[in-house]
């Protein structure tokens, strides 16, 4: 399977959330830098939640999100810290957004923001789950760093109280050679 493909409904599809996901569990997300690494490399985050980016590297790193909609930030984030320093946003975002280190430009990560739950980053295996989707038929697309989008619309029945299992969804190696 291929790690770090974003899978969500886009911004543009809002569904109706499931009350229960109406409102993140968690006030915060991470993006940690280790070995001079972001980690995770890929996320989803939601517009209620805040990024707080932190650091477990003795160095100092430069932590530089351009997203199309909300504010950007370009902040260094000292060395061994792990409180953190938030980067707020407001508004989904169609695509993920690359973050970058200027201080190590080898350095990149990507977060996708959403006002909605309906979105993830695949696994180390290429797997998946998205909970609680609503009945019907519903837009989804599959997004990476390398080729862009992998498939700009697919759409999916999805069965009340049913659980979808789309099976290997095969992608051409072509599409992820560099160009």
């Amino acid at each position: 399977g291929i790690a770090n493909i974003f899978v969500f409904i886009p911004a543009t599809k809002k569904p109706k959330v499931h009350p229960d996901l109406a409102k993140s569990k968690s006030k915060e997300v991470v993006l940690d830098q280790k070995n001079c690494q972001f980690l995770p490399h890929a996320q989803v985050m939601r517009t209620d939640q805040i990024l707080m980016v932190k650091s477990m590297d003795n160095c100092n790193h430069n932590t530089r999100p351009n997203p199309i909609k909300n504010n950007p930030v370009n902040f260094t984030v000292p060395p061994n810290s792990r409180e953190g320093l938030p980067w707020k946003v407001n508004v989904a975002e169609n695509l993920p957004t690359q973050i970058k280190c200027d201080i190590h430009p080898w350095m990149s990560a990507y977060c996708l923001v959403l006002d909605h739950p309906y979105g993830v980053a695949t696994d180390k295996d290429g797997k998946f789950k998205i909970e609680k989707l609503p009945a019907g038929e519903l837009e989804f697309r599959y997004w990476h760093e390398r080729p862009g989008y992998v498939e700009k619309s697919v759409k999916i029945t999805i069965e009340d109280g049913k659980t979808k299992d789309l099976g290997t969804i095969k992608v051409p190696a072509a599409k992820f050679a560099k160009q």
